[in-house]
């Protein structure tokens, strides 16, 4: 299920941090996240996140 999250999450990618509004959410705890977001030529991504990754 797609998300909107209510804090805007900071992830670090390749290319530096970027500020994700999106995440898809895990079935199981055990999952990992997955969060959407925009590059600033406006494409979308997608990077998968552990638990321990997550920071609001």
């Amino acid at each position: 299920m797609l998300k909107v999250l209510a804090r805007p999450m900071r992830v670090r990618t390749q290319g530096g941090t970027i500020v994700a509004r999106f995440a898809m959410v895990p079935a199981r705890e055990d999952e990992p996240w997955w969060v959407v977001y925009r590059d600033e030529c406006g494409r979308w991504f997608t990077t998968m996140l552990e638990g321990a990754e997550l920071s609001p």
